[in-house]
């Protein structure tokens, strides 16, 4: 019985060292692998595809713990290494990406939203139950097309000022606001721009309580080629020379659907050239778009959905709305304007 057993143990050998060699491969060609991707991350300066890879750094982050657990079970340490290596690099930059605004509330308090409602969406009366329910000072939409014309005239009804053209269809970017519309020009793109794919905003003065405000509602193209890539760059460079253009001393806010995660350099560049901060640093970049089709996604989706201030405006909430049938989530945010002097 002995050497029966004897020959079965080293019958079994062959094969336990095969599936040891086997996962010990598998393991390390899944670290490469995920070294590739996290690089990949940090190239969207340069190509399109790396800035799309930049938009899921979350879950580079979460994904890079896990093979490191994945690694740690199984006894490969070197590989576990990478992979907490990578998740740390990812971690750095998720924290550090998002400028955070002031929190100190002082002057008029406003209650801002932006919505992306999809063009193909027909849960018309959700977003007038959401617009009824959280009154928002102004609201911000996009891609109100063709067939949300009526939905557009039924918002308007709920404020006292809107941009909404008033005998023809309404372009797909709309203001409504509480507060008194001063100026408003709907720009499709940068004057003198060759064609990159579409490009929509509305640059708004408002006057709140006797204040100025820079309003500007977004929705660049979706940088999902390289020239759709480059014309979103383009028009995020175009709408910084209009803030740089401003009066310095007008408050700023800019929303809307960027197509552009806080992961991304072209976020980053963004930013850094207006000086403008994101009210989602109070929420570490909730995902505000997720799959079409797969609402119970939520959670794998991207950070492309906005509101940012100029550094004088005091952000006190900020938060991701429900579903309304949309690929995106409402955006909202609590901000409170700098006190008038004199």
């Amino acid at each position: 019985m002995t050497h029966v057993a004897s020959l079965d143990q080293r019958t079994a050998l062959p094969w336990l060292r095969w599936i040891s060699l086997t996962v010990t491969t598998l393991i390390y060609l899944a670290a490469l692998a995920l070294v590739a991707v996290n690089i990949l991350s940090l190239l969207g300066r340069f190509d399109w595809r790396a800035d799309l890879v930049s938009h899921f750094r979350p879950h580079l982050a979460i994904g890079s713990l896990l093979f490191a657990l994945c690694a740690l079970f199984f006894l490969r340490y070197a590989a576990a290494g990478i992979g907490f290596v990578c998740c740390s690099v990812q971690l750095y930059l998720l924290l550090t990406a998002i400028p955070s605004p002031a929190v100190a509330a002082t002057g008029q308090e406003l209650k801002v939203m932006t919505i992306n409602v999809l063009g193909e969406n027909r849960r018309f009366q959700d977003l007038l139950r959401l617009v009824e329910q959280e009154r928002p000072d102004i609201l911000a939409l996009q891609e109100m097309d063709w067939d949300w014309e009526q939905t557009a005239r039924k918002v308007e009804k709920l404020f006292p000022h809107s941009t909404l053209p008033p005998h023809r269809h309404p372009p797909s970017n709309q203001i409504f606001s509480r507060f008194p519309i001063v100026d408003a020009k709907v720009q499709r793109l940068p004057p003198g721009a060759k064609q990159r794919g579409p490009t929509n905003a509305v640059l708004a003065t408002l006057d709140i309580d006797g204040q100025p405000v820079d309003f500007i509602n977004v929705h660049p193209s979706h940088p999902m080629s390289y020239r759709l890539w480059e014309g979103r760059n383009v028009f995020f460079d175009w709408i910084a020379d209009r803030i740089a253009a401003a009066p310095s001393d007008r408050p700023v806010i800019v929303v809307g659907d960027w197509n552009l995660s806080p992961w991304s350099p072209w976020y980053t560049r963004f930013m850094e050239r207006t000086g403008l901060k994101d009210a989602a640093a109070l929420t570490y970049g909730e995902p505000t778009r997720h799959p079409r089709g797969y609402p119970g996604l939520y959670l794998l989706g991207v950070t492309i959905d906005h509101i940012t201030v100029s550094p004088d405006i005091a952000v006190s909430s900020s938060d991701v709305g429900p579903d309304i049938g949309s690929d995106h989530r409402p955006v909202k945010a609590i901000l409170h304007l700098p006190r008038i002097q004199g």
